[in-house]
């Protein structure tokens, strides 16, 4: 991940975006993971300040060059962060939605009330977690990790 390694970071410092990600990795796995051991795909280029409209991404394209390399995978297990994720990976991509938790499904014990989780298979078998809150589209926080893995063990292992 070069966002998380020199000379990126002592050209423009860290970036708080693919660390907070690596960090809730850690968490998931509960290992000190290296950054190469994550891969990031971003569904909008939220980095550029030229777009200024809506975006709208084609499936078919984020089929081609998101879905299928990680379909490609073994066993993955993929994580998406922030709403528009979700009406891209609910009905477009052929997902089976298989437990909805929090706000738009059924209750478990997380202490933000807007929280909405989806758990997604895939016909090749790559499990898909989907996060949402209000007011940001990051990763949840440590307390909330715990929570959540304890509510998906039956399905992550």
């Amino acid at each position: 991940m070069p966002y998380l390694r020199d000379p990126w970071v002592a050209e423009k410092g860290k970036n708080r975006h693919h660390s907070g990600r690596l960090e809730f990795m850690r968490r998931w796995c509960g290992a000190a993971l290296e950054p190469d051991a994550m891969l990031a795909l971003e569904l909008y280029p939220w980095h550029s300040t030229r777009v200024t409209g809506a975006i709208r991404p084609d499936p078919s394209i984020v089929r081609e060059f998101i879905w299928d390399p990680i379909e490609e995978l073994e066993d993955p297990l993929v994580f998406a962060f922030g709403a528009p994720w979700f009406p891209i990976l609910e009905g477009k991509l052929g997902l089976e939605v298989i437990r909805r938790l929090g706000r738009e499904g059924r209750r478990y014990p997380t202490r933000v009330a807007s929280r909405t989780v989806m758990v997604m298979r895939s016909p090749g078998g790559a499990l898909v977690v989907a996060e949402k809150h209000e007011g940001a589209a990051g990763p949840p926080s440590a307390e909330e990790v715990c929570l959540l893995k304890e509510e998906l063990a039956d399905l992550t292992g």
